[in-house]
């Protein structure tokens, strides 16, 4: 999934650079302090409720 977003986001030859990551998969302890301290969310899923 990450990959089809990096490509998507490159196809879109935008002057930009993004570092794309599963914030859930990162293990290093500093990397995740900084991303807390100034990271930039740009997609937030949300949980679905289950219909009954």
């Amino acid at each position: 999934m990450v990959g089809q977003i990096d490509d998507a986001l490159d196809d879109l030859l935008l002057p930009y650079q993004f570092d794309l990551s599963i914030f859930t998969r990162i293990t290093h302890s500093d990397l995740l302090d900084h991303i807390r301290w100034v990271g930039v969310a740009l997609y937030e899923k949300t949980p679905v409720e289950a219909k009954r």
